[in-house]
């Protein structure tokens, strides 16, 4: 009976070595399947990361560089007629100057004591209605 008490001993040693070891084995196995896993997930975002700016930041880069391109073109028009504009306004300014000296001046001709021999108001009685002389 001792022997078989030994024997079994044995046994039970060695197949609980045999587990002890075969459990770090698979341990061993499983970290590393984790870890190629894991690489397999790195490399998969990668590759969408890469698609993501191939496809979709890439284009709304060049779209934006556009943008901005025709902002400046339209901000250089704009200026470009703010001046024109301001240039307008103060010759519109002068023109309404003189234009109101020109009506001062005809208002008065009747007063003048030279009016009837006035070439003046005979050239402006012979203006006709379009402006022409």
């Amino acid at each position: 009976m001792d022997i078989l008490n030994i024997v079994l001993s044995l046994v039970t040693l060695v197949a609980g070595g045999g587990w002890l070891f075969d459990r770090r084995r698979h341990r061993q196995e499983v970290r590393a399947l984790q870890a190629e896993a894991e690489g397999k997930e790195f490399d998969v975002s990668k590759m969408y990361v890469e698609e993501f700016q191939r496809n979709i930041i890439a284009p709304l880069k060049e779209n934006l560089a556009e943008t901005r391109q025709e902002l400046l073109t339209a901000k250089g028009e704009r200026d470009t007629l703010s001046e024109k504009m301001e240039t307008m306004r103060k010759e519109m300014a002068s023109l309404k100057r003189t234009v109101k000296k020109l009506t001062d001046a005809i208002e008065k001709i009747n007063n003048c004591p030279h009016a009837a021999d006035c070439p003046v108001t005979g050239r402006l009685q012979g203006v006709g209605a379009d402006g022409d002389a």
